[in-house]
């Protein structure tokens, strides 16, 4: 069996790039549907229009959604590898004192 090896304080540090992730996805999805709400109506209001629209719109909610599911993703990995780095460095200090 191999050696494990753990540094919490490296933990935080890359948790942060996760983080970073999730900020950004967020960013994007945010500047995407803002653009997008810009053009308005461009595909107008006939049946073409229509058409596009039913083709569009779930589209463009299906990438929005997703950005935003990334940016959810990447958040909860963050403090997931936070949660993980203060719970081993607990358990190393309480088995360090019973050692005592």
């Amino acid at each position: 069996m191999g050696t494990l090896s753990v540094d919490p304080t490296q933990m935080h540090t890359d948790a942060e790039g996760f983080n970073l992730i999730s900020t950004k996805s967020g960013e994007i999805a945010s500047y995407l549907r803002n653009a997008l709400d810009l053009l308005g109506s461009f595909w107008g209001n006939d049946a073409v229009g229509r058409e596009f629209l039913s083709q569009w719109d779930p589209a463009v909610r299906g990438m929005i959604d997703a950005l935003t599911g990334i940016g959810d993703g990447m958040l909860k990995t963050s403090n997931g590898i936070i949660t993980s780095a203060d719970l081993y460095k607990k358990s190393n200090d309480i088995n360090t004192e019973l050692v005592r």
